[in-house]
């Protein structure tokens, strides 16, 4: 499978903010509109850590046909050709696998008040499902202390992200083996090694919004802060 090769402007910003975030992390025929709820946050959840073919045929998606795909680190991204609605709001929107399982689902909008604001629905359905964030508590950029969106503040916003936070899932011990790959686990207990929801937002120069949910594997016990492998 070939490398990206000139991506569209629009992603160099995920292209360089996944091949940085990989080391903190885990260690898309038709129209964007009449595929768009599928790639919304509540469906994409339930996605997260599927294996790959379950995946592509819940959302109707020919990697041939409607993406192109790449390589960067050790995840294959596939970039939906055509924006498709989220939120009704156009997103350029890209999946991620690694050992072959669903691992993260990236939206780009064109401003940044887009992003923001979906930002803040996905913290509040996560909120709601797997109840208080893990977030270190005196991590600064937190989306949690990001109360309003200015688009005045967009260069001290570009500088301060991306923004974070993380809530503790029910643990697969297959997904915790396919998150952690190769890496030598002397103790799979699930009260050592678990699965994070991650959620960040970061903007762009130009205004750009992007925002990506994303499973990680982490130790350190349940119910304190735990530090993503």
């Amino acid at each position: 499978m070939a490398n990206f090769k000139r991506p569209k402007p629009i992603w160099t910003i995920v292209i360089g903010l996944s091949i940085a975030l990989l080391g903190a992390g885990c260690l898309s025929n038709g129209t964007g509109t009449a595929k768009g709820s599928g790639f919304e946050f509540k469906n994409i959840n339930g996605l997260l850590g599927k294996e790959k073919d379950e995946v592509l045929e819940v959302l109707k998606i020919d990697p041939e046909e409607d993406a192109e795909s790449g390589i960067i680190g050790e995840e294959e991204k596939l970039i939906m050709k055509e924006p498709i609605e989220i939120d009704g709001e156009d997103a350029e929107i890209a999946i991620s696998f690694y050992n072959d399982i669903l691992t993260s689902a990236e939206y780009v909008f064109e401003d940044g008040k887009t992003g923001y604001e979906y930002a803040k629905k996905i913290k509040a359905k996560a909120d709601e499902i797997y109840g208080e964030p893990i977030t270190y508590p005196e991590l600064e950029n937190r989306l949690e202390n990001l109360e309003e969106f200015k688009e005045e503040d967009i260069g001290e916003l570009v500088s301060g992200g991306p923004y974070h936070e993380s809530w503790a899932t029910e643990d697969d011990e297959n997904v915790l083996k396919a998150l952690i790959g190769d890496r030598k686990v002397e103790d799979m207990d699930p009260g050592v090694y678990g699965t994070d929801l991650v959620l960040q937002l970061a903007f762009g120069d130009e205004g750009q919004s992007w925002v990506q949910v994303r499973y990680s594997a982490a130790r350190n016990p349940r119910g304190e802060w735990r530090i993503s492998s």
